[in-house]
């Protein structure tokens, strides 16, 4: 299931015994169906450098392009609108997304999946002040949890590693293999809308 754009890995928790994981599949099910509403709940972290080959060569590429279209204004705030491609193993599929802040943290995430045709009208009417984002994906499971390992080549190169967690305040695991990384949760600067926006034409593309 490597490479699934949901994929959720419920491990065996520290305290609680099974009743505690069947409270956190239950959790995972309820947030992907949306009941009461399928909140996004991540962690970020900036690499120094590139991660070691052997730790790539145990994962699974995704590609993926996306494009961000105009934000709108919600009750909540800007809602963060994208059409997405993904291509795994030779197949692509096309996702239109938007994100709005959550009352209790994270972002309200809604997914859905569009042809390819529809993508391609939608990515017509790209944000003119954004560029779009190109990056190849790695997703490897480590200490039970999913990792996504971003390769971002376009606007800008950089390293970034992804954990999206079932609850605030989970824990995380980093690999051995990735010490020195740096985490970036709360820095926007690293968010893919912003970087899109940061390198469009009203920055001349600079950094």
């Amino acid at each position: 299931w490597l490479g699934h754009p949901h994929l959720v890995v419920i491990g065996n928790p520290p305290t609680g015994g099974f009743d505690a994981k069947l409270t956190r599949i239950l959790a995972a099910v309820l947030n992907i169906l949306g009941e009461p509403e399928p909140v996004e709940i991540e962690r970020k972290w900036l690499l120094p450098e590139p991660p070691p080959a052997d730790l790539l060569a145990t994962s699974a590429p995704v590609d993926i392009f996306q494009v961000y279209l105009r934000p709108e204004q919600g009750p909540d705030g800007l809602v963060e609108r994208r059409v997405r491609s993904r291509t795994h193993d030779g197949h692509t599929v096309y996702f239109h997304t938007t994100k709005r802040p959550a009352p209790g943290g994270g972002r309200v995430e809604h997914e859905e999946r569009i042809g390819a045709e529809t993508f391609r009208l939608l990515a017509a009417m790209r944000d003119p002040d954004t560029v779009p984002v190109r990056k190849r994906r790695h997703c490897f499971v480590h200490e039970g949890q999913h990792f996504e390992l971003d390769h971002l080549a376009e606007p800008v190169e950089a390293w970034l590693l992804e954990a999206e967690l079932v609850a605030v305040g989970e824990t995380v695991t980093l690999p051995d293999a990735l010490d020195g990384t740096v985490e970036v949760t709360e820095d926007p600067t690293w968010k893919n809308a912003h970087i899109a926006r940061h390198y469009g034409p009203a920055s001349g593309g600079r950094p």
